[in-house]
């Protein structure tokens, strides 16, 4: 697998970062006895007893903490692409891809169009542990279960240095503000050297790295967490889809992981205003802000059907049926 320039270039600069080699190998009278004793990095650690007592007495996290953020996606397209070359990206995407894969770097996107044939098969639900049953579409396509690409013997089909998985604790675990992230390269050397130097600019805060690495080593609450999850993401996705079947709106079935549903919310927006054109999206996004309701658009997400719209159902029942209400109410304004 080829990189870009500049990741090659970075490459060679890791070598000479003694400083990750000191912090991955610190000195523990316990722990870590034959370990660095860091005594080059300007820091004072004699408060830091007093420090943490404080931080545990008086820190009470609200829940707008752990609201969203991204970066481990823009750094491997840092490393992946030079200026004018391509990222083939099937359709609909993520619509944060475009200022995360082309941005900076002067990489182009190309959507890839499925349209009724989809050359992966069965496509696997991205986040694994927000796998939930769907009782509700009987007469939709049966859900994929997840397979992860790691678990697949890449010998025949792909050369593994080409397989990088990206994961962190945004969606599986709702906790986007804590800005973990990760990337998986079981067979790319470089890019592990590459990322190494870069990693200084966006590595992952002390109280983050704890709370996070807290939450997934305490098996028997992340277990218990990820069942109610499942369980909550389940009923609040049968939520939606009756209340669209109430109001003759069409949508995507065969849904059986994470929290979004796309709903097709042109043809009842056509439905009261005929003389508006559904290719053009924007007149329902305008609408919908009117009533102060936010949807991702298709448009924005390079989705291949005019006027379909993401929502995102991982909300309580009082919050998720006002903005429901709203969404009607802006369909159906004059």
């Amino acid at each position: 697998m080829t990189l870009s320039t500049r990741c090659q270039e970075a490459a060679q600069l890791s070598e000479t970062l003694t400083l990750w080699k000191v912090v991955r190998d610190l000195w523990d009278p316990d722990a870590n006895p034959s370990g660095f004793l860091n005594l080059g990095i300007a820091e004072n650690s004699l408060m830091h007893d007093i420090l943490s007592r404080h931080v545990h007495q008086n820190i009470n996290l609200p829940n707008t903490t752990f609201t969203y953020g991204d970066g481990t996606i823009e750094h491997l397209a840092w490393a992946c692409a030079n200026p004018g070359e391509a990222f083939l990206l099937g359709q609909p995407y993520w619509g944060t891809f475009v200022p995360d894969l082309t941005l900076r770097f002067g990489a182009q996107l190309l959507p890839v169009p499925f349209h009724d044939i989809d050359p992966l098969e069965d496509g696997d639900e991205i986040y694994a542990l927000s796998v939930w049953s769907n009782d509700i579409d009987a007469n939709g396509p049966a859900p994929a279960p997840f397979t992860s690409i790691l678990s697949i013997d890449p010998g025949g089909i792909i050369d593994p240095a080409r397989i990088l998985v990206v994961w962190g604790m945004s969606k599986d675990f709702g906790a986007s503000g804590l800005r973990v992230g990760s990337f998986i390269s079981q067979s790319n050397e470089m890019l592990h050297k590459a990322m190494t130097p870069v990693g200084l600019y966006t590595y992952v805060s002390a109280a983050s790295d704890h709370i996070a690495a807290n939450i997934l080593e305490d098996s028997l609450w992340k277990d218990a967490y990820i069942v109610e999850n499942q369980k909550r993401l389940s009923k609040q996705y049968e939520f939606v889809i009756r209340w669209a079947r109430d109001n003759h709106i069409s949508h995507a079935p065969g849904v059986n992981a994470a929290f979004f549903v796309w709903l097709d919310l042109g043809s009842y927006y056509q439905r009261n205003h005929p003389e508006m054109d559904v290719k053009q999206s924007h007149h329902i996004t305008k609408a919908l802000l009117e009533k102060k309701v936010f949807l991702a658009s298709g448009a924005d997400f390079g989705s291949e059907k005019p006027g379909w719209f993401r929502i995102v159902f991982a909300h309580e029942d009082h919050y998720l049926q006002e903005g429901l209400t709203r969404i009607i109410a802006a369909l159906e304004a004059a």
